[in-house]
């Protein structure tokens, strides 16, 4: 171990900060995903171990010892074996999260990540999308952008494969290669040891906007029963019951049945405005055509009563928060909590034709809130509890469905809560998550499949 690696406390310039790097991620199905990683750190600067002053020399020494000044990393010495991953919603950018995830990890101690999904922006459709696979020179962008979309892009796809691919790079790669990328050649130090071979994750909090909380619905129930809980922000579901009657419902089908079926009929690649792959956006709105059972209905997902593959009976016993704001034409009340249901119940029938049989109880904590003199419930959050928080009022007003992660309207009425809720629930003690009854103990966590 060279000198520069044996007492981080010698080494002088220390200020608290937030690296981040950019990976590029292969799925199982080969598909290349873009995310970058927020790690907290202790940002040094050092010089080389052979720079020496020179008494008799001292000018030609010092402009030496300049020159071979370099930057060393040294990790936080409380990060956390959890970490924090965050999962978009439909046509906004992770570079849209980034000040929203450089708070996260800067208060929490935790590696936080945000991707892009496939089809959508830095991961989005080019020749080279498809690790392994050369195209033929002879075809055009538009062939081969339609050969990929047709063969890998859909929205299934997000939670069957990108979300268990990011979880596994977190998992199964070690510090000193999440620590090391393109953007950074950086001496790397953890306690004083080498960071070679460590690694730390073990655990993960799930932060979802709008359809990064459907994802939840197609991941393997394997990964699933990895989350020690979920936060999401404005997600529901696309069912127009769900939305008030009258103007905002006509809207909604305005937009489910006339505009994006128009837009992706005029644009076979990208589709505007939601700038993401074509096929995404028809899975969207053709979801949010089947009035029965919204993305359960559509990717043939069936009742946990009778489907021991159901995300609810691996979610069941961990804890949720859903944040809901007020006139959110995108993620009304009712919308939100029949997603929150669907995902967390095994007992919530959430086919709208049958729930008539369904039982009024819920143990879903309903809790008004406008943040300025508001503190989270006594109780600390953790286990298998699930809450709501319904933001109301001026906050409401000013965070919409999207500025919530914003930092100029979020910072300073939202974050400091969700904050002290995630920092409950990074303490809370682990619980079961194999309690179905459905499972056989030999093959506890089926893969679940779809008619994709």
């Amino acid at each position: 171990m060279s000198q520069h690696d044996t007492d981080s406390t010698s080494l002088p310039t220390t200020t608290v900060d937030c690296l981040e790097c950019h990976h590029q991620i292969i799925t199982r199905d080969s598909y290349k995903l873009s995310g970058t990683i927020f790690f907290p750190i202790l940002r040094k600067i050092s010089s080389s171990e052979n720079t020496s002053i020179n008494a008799n020399n001292e000018k030609e020494n010092t402009k030496s010892a300049s020159s071979s000044l370099r930057e060393v990393i040294i990790l936080d010495d409380n990060l956390r074996e959890c970490a924090i991953v965050i999962g978009s919603a439909m046509g906004v950018p992770s570079r849209f999260y980034r000040e929203f995830a450089r708070f996260l990890c800067l208060n929490t101690k935790c590696i936080v990540m945000s991707f892009d999904f496939r089809g959508c922006f830095k991961s989005r459709i080019t020749k080279d999308s498809i690790d392994g696979v050369k195209f033929d020179e002879g075809k055009s962008e538009r062939e081969i952008f339609l050969e990929i979309q047709k063969k890998f892009v859909t929205i299934v796809n997000w939670g069957r494969f990108d979300l268990p691919a990011v979880m596994d790079y977190l998992e199964n790669s070690s510090l000193d290669k999440l620590l090391k990328c393109e953007s950074n050649n950086l001496d790397v130090k953890l306690r004083g040891e080498c960071v070679n071979g460590v690694k730390p994750i073990n655990e993960f909090v799930y932060i979802a906007h709008s359809i990064g909380g459907q994802v939840l619905a197609y991941c393997p129930n394997e990964y699933l029963c990895k989350f020690k809980g979920t936060i999401m922000i404005a997600s529901q579901s696309g069912v127009a019951q769900h939305w008030p009657w009258i103007i905002p419902r006509l809207l909604l089908y305005v937009y489910w049945y006339i505009m994006l079926p128009t837009m992706t009929t005029l644009y076979r690649m990208e589709t505007p405005p939601i700038n993401v792959a074509n096929q995404l956006v028809t899975d969207w709105y053709s979801a949010g055509r089947c009035n029965t059972n919204y993305i359960f209905e559509y990717f043939g997902i069936e009742e946990a009563k009778i489907n021991p593959k159901h995300p609810s009976w691996a979610l069941q016993n961990k804890a949720m928060i859903a944040y809901v704001i007020e006139n959110d034409f995108y993620a009304p009340f009712q919308a939100s909590l029949w997603l929150l249901r669907s995902i967390s119940d095994p007992t919530f029938i959430s086919n709208l034709k049958l729930q008539h049989l369904n039982g009024k109880s819920t143990n879903i904590t309903k809790k008004r809130i406008t943040f300025q003199n508001d503190e989270p419930d006594i109780k600390s959050f953790g286990g298998n509890q699930k809450r709501m928080y319904y933001i109301h009022g001026k906050v409401a007003k000013k965070i919409g469905h999207f500025n919530f992660f914003r930092e100029q309207e979020g910072k300073d009425e939202c974050w400091p809560h969700l904050l002290k809720l995630c920092l409950e629930l990074l303490e809370s003690p682990k619980v079961d998550s194999t309690s179905n009854p459905l499972l056989s103990p030999n093959n506890p966590f089926p893969a679940r499949s779809s008619k994709l």
